[in-house]
């Protein structure tokens, strides 16, 4: 594992993923300095080690990395530039990495703010859920400056199993954007493909067992198609295609994903790139 000991890293969001990546962070060896909206998850993490902080700005002030994860673009708004933000607390070499997920036109303003506060700014959504964050496997879409994402590196390395620069300020965000649509279309296709062998009195469990035949065919295909940068699962020929189906309601623990939740994503972006 890559050592981060001497570092201290803020994180800036306690939240189903925060927390994990928090502890992988000081399983690595960095100081860890937290900061939550509610303080409850500041306290636990407290508990583990890590030095709470009162506000974003705290956070900033502390450490010379901040990583912001926190729900959507106002949330990230709020702690960027609200009262005792981020950019408060920013000095000359400070890094900023937000990892949530954001609107690509706010993503550009954000790292500017930072950047005239003396920062860098890496804008870093990701893919892989709870699971991802608690396995260190999170796969990590980054926009920004080869030099900024260069001192992003270290972190990435313990927070994610496949990492990509995929351009500068605000490409991450779209990187993110266009994994969700594949993910939600092939979720969809999945549901319905499911759905008319049930109807039909088909054996629910044979289609995905057919699926299997496919896999080769569906890969070389992919292979001929697709770049080794490709930032997820859907997009990776060296990657197993699911073949079996699980329902479940989406509960506290385990929001809500898919087509449903996808849309959050690509509205925003979608807008950006027409330009309203």
């Amino acid at each position: 594992m890559t050592n981060l000991s001497g570092q201290t890293i803020g994180i800036v969001g306690l939240g189903l993923m925060g927390r994990p990546m928090g502890r992988n962070l000081m399983a690595a060896g960095a100081r860890l300095v937290v900061h939550n909206r509610s303080p409850g998850p500041v306290g636990d993490m407290a508990a583990e080690g890590a030095v709470p902080a009162d506000s974003p700005r705290a956070v900033a002030e502390e450490a010379e990395t901040v990583i912001v994860m926190v729900a959507d673009t106002a949330a990230v708004e709020a702690v960027i530039s609200g009262a005792d933000g981020v950019v408060a607390g920013v000095r000359p070499g400070s890094l900023v990495i937000a990892m949530g997920t954001t609107a690509f036109t706010a993503t550009q303003e954000f790292a500017r703010r930072v950047a005239d506060a003396g920062g860098d700014y890496v804008d870093a959504p990701v893919s892989g859920g709870t699971v991802g964050a608690e396995a260190g496997a999170l796969t990590i879409m980054a926009g920004g400056t080869e030099a900024a994402f260069q001192r992003a590196g270290p972190v990435f390395e313990v927070l994610g199993g496949r990492v990509t620069h995929v351009g500068g300020t605000g490409t991450g965000q779209v990187a993110k954007a266009a994994n969700q649509v594949i993910v939600g279309l092939t979720i969809g296709a999945v549901a319905e493909a499911l759905t008319l062998a049930r109807r039909a009195g088909a054996d629910i469990v044979a289609p995905s067992d057919m699926m299997d035949g496919r896999v080769a065919a569906i890969r070389s295909s992919l292979d001929a198609t697709v770049s080794s940068r490709s930032p997820s699962w859907p997009m990776r020929p060296s990657s197993p295609v699911p073949t079996t189906v699980h329902f479940e309601m989406p509960s506290r623990e385990r929001p809500a994903s898919g087509t449903g939740a996808a849309t959050r994503w690509i509205r925003p972006t979608r807008a950006s790139a027409s330009g309203k």
